[in-house]
């Protein structure tokens, strides 16, 4: 999409994709230091919350601004942070 309909080149969507990652492994490191003061459960609750967040204003956004990067990168960054509070205290119950 970034690249065939908003004319971007692939280097652009390589750092928009940077910018998402990015958020992933910041939420990571910070469920990692707080990973002794919060529950499994309050994880879990809090990131899958965030996600449906993120999920439900991407839609409206995508909805109200339909060839606008960044209404899609911003809510897909938050997902990202959802995202790793809910994979990294699954990921310690797997191993």
């Amino acid at each position: 999409m970034i690249i065939e309909q908003l004319k971007h080149s692939e280097a652009y969507y390589g750092f928009c994709q940077l910018a998402v990652f990015g958020c992933f492994i910041i939420e990571l490191n910070i469920v990692k230091l707080n990973a002794e003061n919060v529950r499994f459960d309050d994880f879990l609750k809090y990131g899958l919350r965030l996600s449906l967040i993120a999920s439900l204003l991407t839609m409206l956004l995508v909805y109200i601004f339909p060839n606008d990067l960044f209404a899609l990168m911003g809510p897909l960054m938050i997902f990202a942070l959802g995202v790793g509070i809910v994979f990294a205290p699954l990921r310690r119950l797997a191993l």
